[in-house]
């Protein structure tokens, strides 16, 4: 699906609009790369899994403009930009998405999309709509924390081209979690977190207070650099927590525990065990009981 723009997608954040349309939001995890959005042209019918499959096929991918509140579509028929730099087609735009996102109006301008932290994770919250975007960090702008955004579409409504955004959580000794990477909610509305603290930082330096990577939770309604955060899991050494997923029922909350025992020099020696004291294997856990 390459209406979707080729980037380094970790993530995919998807709502359906007020008229229908199938909405996609997706980040380029890399530093200073983008957020973008796809809108379906067609429209998503309830059970009709053939009529739906393919809504990803065609639409309008927009590239997040967060200094005007604004989502650019990057249409190369509608608008000169592409061409007069080269761009030969809308699928050259597509498959050159993040050259497409650098582009400036004008010689002085910023670029058309605002480069961002790392954008590793979009989740929407079923509530309210509200769209979190987790940005892991950026260590060239003194970004070693990360921070979570919070967009509101104008209207809320997922097919707006104006937002709204804030700083919801910022990662940091403050709130007791760095470098956010993926989120989910569960069925009360409270906001999970993982994280992505590099392995060769873990437990040094400024990272040293913040000891693994782990699972967080941040109860429904807290808001703000200094809101209510609680760790409710730490991973093996050496790895990060992904993927984190709850069953319908909210009973269970699968996690992917990801390159324990990364920064292992010698095989026979390994930095980690887990998950069976031999070793270490990336691994999908269930976590029951809730």
């Amino acid at each position: 699906h390459t209406w979707l723009g080729r980037v380094r997608h970790e993530n995919a954040g998807i709502a359906i609009g007020k008229s229908g349309k199938v909405v996609v939001y997706t980040g380029h995890d890399e530093n200073d790369k983008c957020m973008y959005k796809f809108i379906s042209s067609g429209t998503y019918s309830s059970g009709d899994r053939e009529a739906n499959m393919d809504l990803l096929s065609d639409g309008m991918l927009y590239v997040a403009d967060f200094s005007k509140g604004k989502w650019v579509a990057l249409d190369y028929e509608n608008n000169p930009i592409f061409s007069d730099n080269g761009f030969a087609s809308q699928a050259d735009v597509l498959v050159r998405t993040a050259e497409a996102a650098e582009l400036s109006e004008k010689e002085d301008d910023p670029p058309i999309g605002t480069p961002l932290d790392r954008c590793e994770d979009i989740d929407i919250d079923p509530e309210t709509g509200a769209v979190y975007a987790a940005l892991t960090n950026n260590e060239k702008h003194g970004n070693f924390y990360g921070q979570i955004l919070r967009i509101t579409e104008a209207g809320d409504d997922h097919e707006a081209t104006e937002f709204a955004f804030e700083v919801y959580a910022a990662g940091g000794p403050q709130t007791g979690f760095a470098s956010p990477d993926n989120l989910t909610f569960d069925r009360d509305g409270n906001l999970w977190i993982v994280t992505d603290m590099s392995s060769s930082k873990l437990n040094e330096g400024i990272y040293s207070t913040f000891k693994n990577n782990g699972a967080f939770f941040m109860p429904k309604g807290t808001a703000g650099p200094g809101g209510e955060v609680y760790q409710f899991a730490s991973g093996p050494i050496e790895s990060e927590l992904t993927g984190p997923a709850f069953t319908p029922d909210g009973s269970t909350l699968f996690l992917a525990i990801q390159h324990p025992g990364e920064e292992t020099k010698d095989p026979n020696e390994p930095t980690s065990t887990w998950p069976d004291g031999d070793v270490p294997k990336s691994s999908v856990v269930a976590i029951t009981g809730f």
